[in-house]
C-alpha cells in the first residue's frame, strides 16, 4: 500500500540531511525506524474498514428503518470477516489473488448466513457494501496515471493487476452465491 505519512516523513528526513542538520548515520537510523513504525494497529484498521463498508451501504438505501440497520450490521460483520482474512493471513498467503478470492468468498458466506439468521436484508446491497474495501481503486488510479504519463508497460501491468483483483472478487462471491443457489437457497 501507499502510506503518505511515511512518504512525508522520509521527505522531511532527506531535507534535514540535505541541509546538513543530520549525518548520514542519523538519516539511516531514522529511515530504518520509519520502515518499522506502525501507524495504526491492526484492530483499529479492521474496525475502521468494517465501519466504512457498513456505512457505504447507506448510499443505496434512502430510507432509515429497522431492516436498513440490520443490513448495516450484516455488511459491517461480513466486511469484518473478510478484512480479518486480509490482515491476519498476509504472511501465510503471499499472493494477493488468493487473499482477495478467499476474503470475498468469506464475505459472501457471512452475508448469506447473517441474512438468514436475521431473516431480513437485501443481499445485493449488503454484498456491494461488504466487498467495497476489496476493490482495486488505487491500482486502477495508478494504472491510468502511468499510462497518461507515457509509462505504457507499467500502466498495462497495473491495469492487469486491477483486473485480476476484480476477477478474484467476482469469483469468490460468484462461487459462493452459485453454490448457495445450487443447493436450493433463495436470495
Amino acid at each position: 500500500g501507499v502510506n503518505l505519512h511515511r512518504v512525508e516523513r522520509a521527505n522531511s528526513f532527506s531535507r534535514d540531511f540535505a541541509s546538513g542538520s543530520i549525518t548520514l548515520d542519523e538519516l539511516n537510523k531514522r529511515l530504518t525506524s520509519l520502515r518499522h513504525e506502525i501507524l495504526y494497529k491492526k484492530l483499529t484498521m479492521l474496525f475502521a474498514t468494517a465501519l466504512s463498508a457498513g456505512a457505504f451501504f447507506f448510499f443505496f438505501e434512502q430510507t432509515l428503518n429497522f431492516v436498513t440497520f440490520v443490513d448495516f450490521f450484516i455488511a459491517f460483520f461480513a466486511s469484518l470477516a473478510s478484512q480479518s482474512v486480509i490482515l491476519f493471513t498476509r504472511i501465510r498467503y503471499s499472493y494477493q489473488f488468493a487473499r482477495t478470492f478467499l476474503s470475498s468468498a468469506l464475505t459472501a458466506v457471512w452475508a448469506i448466513l447473517l441474512m438468514k439468521l436475521f431473516g431480513a436484508g437485501n443481499v445485493d446491497f449488503v454484498l456491494i457494501g461488504s466487498i467495497f474495501p476489496l476493490l482495486p481503486g488505487l491500482s486502477l488510479t495508478n494504472a491510468v496515471r502511468d499510462t497518461v504519463m507515457g509509462d505504457i508497460v507499467s500502466g498495462t501491468v497495473r491495469i492487469v493487476e486491477a483486473f485480476l483483483i476484480a476477477i478474484a472478487i467476482a469469483g469468490g462471491v460468484g462461487i459462493v452465491l452459485a453454490s448457495y443457489i445450487g443447493f436450493g437457497g433463495v436470495l
